[in-house]
């Protein structure tokens, strides 16, 4: 029972104070990932930001997130090359460029690591999806 209270506790956002200030400084690092996803964040960056070593610094994003600062960074690039593959025409590219892929190839390489399909596949059903939901 204690425990589940304290579990409450932690999950409710207005007990920010619970929380120690080094999961303050990740969790800034987070939200600035999520905000600006095509930035470059080395980790020698991060740790100088967070003043953490990489394996705490890894461990506390690990624990945030789910997933290491590079893998996570990832999961925010391909999110927003989501929303741009749909609400764009833009090409491929350039949405790749525009997120801060090194190469077009690269970005539909991580692209279908993270969705199962390329780009381009992905923007086609989709679209065929919403024009099917919009009539």
């Amino acid at each position: 029972d204690a425990v589940l209270h304290l579990l409450l506790l932690l999950a409710d956002p207005s007990r920010r104070f619970l929380l120690a200030p080094e999961d303050d400084a990740v969790d800034s690092v987070i939200t600035e990932m999520c905000a600006a996803p095509a930035a470059d964040y080395p980790i020698e960056t991060l740790m100088r930001r967070t003043a953490m070593s990489a394996p705490k610094l890894t461990s506390l994003f690990r624990r945030r997130t789910g997933l290491p600062p590079h893998a996570y960074l990832m999961t925010c690039r391909i999110t927003q090359a989501k929303a741009s593959l749909l609400e764009s025409r833009r090409m491929v590219s350039e949405i790749a460029r525009q997120l801060g892929f090194p190469t077009s190839q690269y970005f539909a390489t991580q692209f279908k690591r993270e969705t199962g399909m390329t780009p381009r596949d992905w923007r086609r059903q989709n679209q065929l999806k919403r024009q099917g939901e919009s009539t």
